[in-house]
């Protein structure tokens, strides 16, 4: 999972008649659990010399359904270490490829309970009157029904990725285009289930049979719209075939935490009183706003427990606690089976690389082995797939150095930012050095794979 280092610089001039300036609330966003948000990373990030990306992909086991065959693999996306990053279920910058889900990044108020307003023009804005007033008020403010920013879906699943957002008359916008067919139902609540179908007429279920992720709690704007419940996450439940054969998924639930971002703005407010005019002017006082937070989020989720095809094909996987205080669990074992008959099995071993202090959700830990057993429990050798990371591991010690876009840079710094001129909007107080830092953010990233042969992949 990312964890998003969020800067909002607002510039907000109020036409006041008062020397207190009003609130102003920081742009937030929602996202999906860490796990379901790893599954995406791997469709947006590509190995090449322009995106300096790191791919890899252990194959576990490849469930066949006539001609139609499902890929079961443990992969590896990561473009530099983040301090903020939470492991997902498979440990840092790995994910689960068994399937697949659809996510939702919540941009603004939940796209299921709102409207668009009909959107003025600058210039109308521009007249500081009571109704561009009312129009920014009635965006920005929780307590209001209106939306300007529409929800970002994103779908991962047996090789096909892509994006699309809800379009307010109806319907589903691509971005971009993908030759699939997507369909959207809803409930009272929400969106409730989604269908994608391919171009070979394979069609995939998600949140059907209600298996979708949401929030419990978080500390987002407190008047938030339907704050507690904001559904995140459709995990994938079927896919069926054109001949009629299916493949079905199944999840067991589980509450977690998870500190997704801090969050940091300032904003320039210009109060005046009659004195000064209409228009904000040199002699008018300003207040400079400063706020810092660390976003906290109780989602309920899903793992996946086995995938059952109607053929006889099966896939079992279970789990153990992780190292940290956030309730969430991780991926221990994989086990294939043909009409109850185990084929192969598989183990993950990890490398735990922090030790939370009381109260800290998420700690940090790294896939160390995967190995393959004897699927009988007899006395067959084992294979074993060897990670190694740059320094081993990312030491705890570095969380607390990030650059602008979140990478490990050089860690606490006393030093603030460089104030600008008196009309810039500024940070005053003392933060976190942000140069970016090319060694640092390497550390944690994977190097090696040595394979059960003997051979190995380095990744530089």
């Amino acid at each position: 999972m990312k964890r998003v280092l969020f800067f909002a610089f607002i510039v907000v001039s109020l036409d006041l008649w008062s020397q207190a300036p009003p609130p102003v609330n920081l742009p937030e966003y929602l996202p999906p659990s860490p796990d379901v948000a790893s599954l995406m990373k791997g469709g947006e990030l590509s190995s090449s010399p322009h995106s300096g990306a790191a791919n890899a992909n252990i194959p576990v086991y490849e469930l066949k359904v006539k001609d139609f065959s499902l890929p079961i693999s443990i992969g590896y996306s990561s473009n530099g270490f983040k301090p903020g990053e939470i492991p997902s279920r498979t440990g840092i910058g790995w994910s689960l490829n068994a399937g697949g889900a659809v996510s939702r990044i919540q941009r603004g108020k939940p796209d299921d309970f709102c409207t668009t307003p009909t959107p003025k023009t600058i210039s109308e804005l521009l007249q500081f009157d009571a109704a561009a007033m009312a129009y920014i008020t009635s965006l920005e403010d929780q307590a209001y029904y209106d939306d300007a920013q529409p929800d970002e879906y994103r779908y991962s699943v047996n090789g096909i990725s892509g994006k699309f957002i809800l379009k307010r008359g109806g319907g589903v916008l691509q971005l971009p285009y993908n030759n699939v067919k997507i369909v959207v139902t809803k409930d009272a609540t929400g969106v409730d289930a989604i269908f994608i179908t391919d171009d070979k007429g394979i069609k995939y279920s998600f949140g059907y049979t209600n298996k979708i992720e949401q929030t419990l709690e978080h500390n987002l704007v407190n008047n938030f719209i339907n704050k507690q419940h904001i559904r995140t996450g459709w995990m994938l439940t079927k896919i069926t075939l054109p001949t009629g054969e299916y493949i079905d998924f199944y999840y067991s639930s589980i509450n977690h935490w998870a500190t997704t971002g801090e969050s940091k703005s300032a904003s320039k407010v210009y109060l005046w009183d009659p004195p000064c005019g209409t228009i904000p002017e040199p002699n008018c006082d300003v207040s400079l706003q400063y706020n810092s937070k660390t976003n906290i989020i109780k989602y309920k989720s899903y793992y996946l427990t086995s995938i059952v095809a109607s053929t006889g094909p099966s896939v079992l996987f279970g789990y153990e606690d992780r190292p940290d205080n956030g309730g969430d669990n991780r991926l221990k074992t994989i086990v294939a089976a043909y009409n109850s008959t185990n084929i192969k099995s598989v183990e993950l071993e990890y490398n735990n690389n922090s030790t939370p202090t009381s109260g800290e959700m998420n700690g940090k830990f790294f896939l160390k082995k995967l190995i393959i057993k004897d699927p009988t429990g007899g006395s067959a050798p084992s294979q074993e797939f060897v990670l190694k990371y740059v320094d081993n591991g990312t030491p705890y010690e570095y969380a607390g150095g990030e650059d602008h876009l979140g990478f490990a840079t050089d860690g606490i710094s006393s030093t603030p930012m460089a104030p600008l001129t008196e009309d810039e909007l500024i940070f005053a107080g003392y933060i976190t050095s942000k140069y970016p830092n090319g060694e640092k953010s390497k550390l944690g990233m994977l190097q090696r794979i040595t394979y059960p042969t003997g051979g190995h992949d380095e990744f530089s």
